[in-house]
């Protein structure tokens, strides 16, 4: 059986079974997200005709006989995955949410994440009494502390259906293989890495304090801080922006593979006639653009960082923030049997 099914399967069936049982706050539920999503479509899809592929259509009856055919060539964006940020296990701002999580933490941040927290104390380790997120415990109104740590989960978008048949009046859409509301990364089943940077110090990325290469930013004043190491650890003062990185780094690596974490890729390889969009990267809008849902309900995408004094709509009162993430697929029509190779209409 798929992976992917089984895990929707196993989620819905356990679901009856809690949902009695727990009762849950939240900031958006699955029709706001479909409402909003779609609100932001015609913005955000940027659907455009951008060349032809060239194919080899052959017949074997009642003659055999083979003749070129050219169909069109077509980008546009899809809201892949949704992204929440958030401050508190079982305080997950997506509602729906929290049933998923519930089977797989157990409880207000995890049976796996308290013993590993634990394991870490006994053996002398640096525990900081992040056992549910926020702002250092050891802040006090007489001290300030700007490091924060932030959990932040990543779902197949639930209004990837809605979004399809919208994709439909086009005549010609590409797909994506992220199914909706697939629980791509639960940062409380990454413990080792997202918690103690298990693997990530070792990339040389994490190492490179000068250059800052590796920051997100747009320009010296608006640097929201490094991508690497990706856990949920951030320096900032800044609530919003530490959102901001958090979220930016866990799409980072889901969009590459075999990362050091625990997640499921959501990287797709190229294939005749198919085209999707590289890992994330900073300045390279193709790679991913991102639509607040909340706090704010933006009907446009842009790419990250935000900018650098957003309006006080966009900050939380609760540490929760909810994400679209849109990546631009391209793709022709298969006209063929044989693919022979492709048309820009730049190169015109």
């Amino acid at each position: 059986m798929n992976v992917k099914l089984f895990l929707c399967f196993w989620i819905f069936i356990g679901s009856f079974s809690i949902a009695e049982n727990i009762e849950f706050d939240g900031e958006i539920n699955t029709i706001e997200v479909g409402l909003q999503t779609m609100g932001a479509a015609l913005s955000c899809i940027e659907w455009r005709a951008v060349g032809g592929c060239a194919w080899i259509k052959c017949r074997w009856l009642p003659v055999p006989s083979c003749n070129p055919t050219v169909t069109i060539r077509i980008k546009h964006y899809i809201p892949e995955t949704l992204v929440q940020v958030y401050d508190r296990g079982f305080g997950e701002p997506w509602i729906e949410s929290q049933l998923i999580n519930s089977l797989a933490v157990s409880d207000a941040d995890g049976l796996a994440t308290k013993a590993a927290l634990d394991i870490s104390t006994s053996a002398g380790g640096y525990n900081q009494g992040y056992v549910e997120g926020g702002k250092s415990t050891s802040a006090s109104p007489e001290r300030v502390t700007n490091l924060r740590f932030k959990l932040v989960d990543v779902y197949g978008n639930p209004a990837l259906p809605a979004f399809n048949n919208l994709l439909a009046t086009y005549g010609l859409s590409c797909a994506t293989s992220t199914k909706p509301f697939v629980p791509l990364f639960i940062s409380n089943l990454d413990v080792a890495a997202w918690r103690f940077n298990t693997l990530e110090r070792f990339f040389y990325q994490s190492s490179d304090v000068i250059t800052r290469i590796f920051d997100l930013e747009d320009s010296l004043a608006n640097n929201y801080g490094g991508i690497y190491p990706r856990h949920g650890f951030v320096t900032q003062h800044d609530d919003l922006k530490a959102a901001v990185l958090t979220a930016y780094r866990a799409m980072h690596f889901i969009t590459r593979k075999n990362q050091g974490h625990v997640y499921l890729s959501i990287h797709q390889d190229n294939q005749e006639g198919f085209w999707a969009p590289d890992p994330l990267e900073k300045g390279a809008g193709r790679t991913g653009k991102w639509q607040m849902l909340y706090p704010d309900d933006e009907d446009s995408c842009r790419e990250f960082p935000m900018g650098v004094k957003e309006s006080a709509n966009k900050r939380s009162q609760d540490g929760s923030y909810v994400w679209n993430f849109w990546r631009e697929y391209e793709c022709c029509k298969r006209g063929g049997q044989f693919y022979v190779g492709t048309i820009s209409f730049d190169d015109m």
